[in-house]
């Protein structure tokens, strides 16, 4: 894409900045989607989650927004080799949403809220590092409300995660502190994933 007419409106369709979108450009050509299969299973279970109908997608259990109205929140998506950037006014609100909490019954049955497998990475300066251990794909929630450093982001991550975790009667565990899978979380681990990835197959 060596003509600037045509890179100018291929960002104005996208809605992502020439800076960003320049990245992914290559020989005249831009790579909009990955070709690592863990990241584009990932990438087919975040659509998922986002393009679900309100309420029906089986990891959207908690109060207030669904995965569908976290959309709103976001300024433009942006594919990379390596992950998928997201940039939003509210990286933390976002982050609390997706991260995972797990409510097991007397009957040895469980639910999840968010998705599961789901883990902080990294906390930087305006970005949130998520990982997803069952696929390894990455997402990156930039925060653009304002410039902040990682300890700021750090606090406003936090100050989400207790609005979304209710009262003292919340029995949901936030699995998503545990390093590691849990048990609960080991089976959505193997279910699913091939046909999400399909999604994002070459073409």
């Amino acid at each position: 894409m060596n003509d600037k007419a045509e890179f100018s409106e291929c960002r104005e369709l996208l809605g992502i900045p020439a800076r960003v979108l320049g990245r992914r450009e290559n020989n005249g050509r831009l790579a909009l989607d990955t070709d690592q299969p863990g990241q584009q299973a990932f990438q087919a279970i975040l659509w998922d989650c986002f393009f679900s109908r309100d309420l029906e997608h089986p990891w959207d259990r908690h109060g207030g927004r669904s995965f569908r109205d976290l959309i709103l929140h976001f300024s433009y998506i942006a594919p990379q080799s390596h992950r998928l950037l997201i940039a939003t006014n509210t990286a933390g609100r976002v982050a609390s949403y997706l991260l995972p909490y797990t409510r097991t019954f007397p009957d040895g049955s469980y639910e999840h809220y968010g998705i599961p497998g789901l883990r902080v990475e990294q906390v930087r300066k305006r970005t949130l590092v998520l990982r997803h251990l069952p696929t390894g794909g990455l997402l990156a929630l930039q925060d653009n409300s304002f410039s902040m450093t990682a300890r700021t982001m750090r606090y406003l991550l936090n100050d989400e995660v207790e609005v979304r975790r209710g009262d003292e009667t919340d029995t949901r565990r936030p699995v998503w502190r545990q390093k590691g899978l849990t048990t609960e979380e080991e089976v959505p681990k193997t279910t699913g994933l091939r046909h999400r990835a399909q999604h994002f197959a070459a073409r």
